[in-house]
C-alpha cells in the first residue's frame, strides 16, 4: 500500500499504546507477532463507519443517479490510470 515497514510498525504501536489494538504472539512465526483490535478498537472503528456511512448518504442524496454513475466511471479510469503509472514505474 505504499508504506515503509517502520512506518507500518509506528503505527501499530501507536495503536497498541491507546489501548485500540493489542500484540498477540504469532503460531505460525516466532518473530512476527499478530496485531488484535480490542474492544475500545472495534468500538472506534463501529464509530468510523457510522460516521461514514452518513457522510455518504448526505452526499448520495445530493446527487442523482447518472451523476453517481459518471463519477463511479471516471473513478474506475481513474484507478486504472494509476495501475498502468504503477506498473511503468516499476520496470
Amino acid at each position: 500500500m505504499g508504506m515503509s515497514r517502520q512506518a507500518v510498525q509506528r503505527l501499530a504501536d501507536e495503536l497498541v499504546t491507546s489501548g485500540h489494538a493489542r500484540w498477540l504472539a504469532n503460531p505460525a512465526h516466532r518473530r512476527s507477532r499478530l496485531l488484535e483490535p480490542t474492544e475500545l478498537g472495534f468500538e472506534a472503528l463501529d464509530a468510523i463507519i457510522a460516521r461514514q456511512v452518513r457522510w455518504s448518504n448526505a452526499v448520495g442524496a445530493q446527487l442523482d443517479a447518472a451523476e453517481l454513475q459518471r463519477a463511479a466511471e471516471t473513478l474506475r479510469a481513474v484507478l486504472r490510470a494509476c495501475a498502468e503509472v504503477e506498473g511503468d514505474q516499476a520496470d
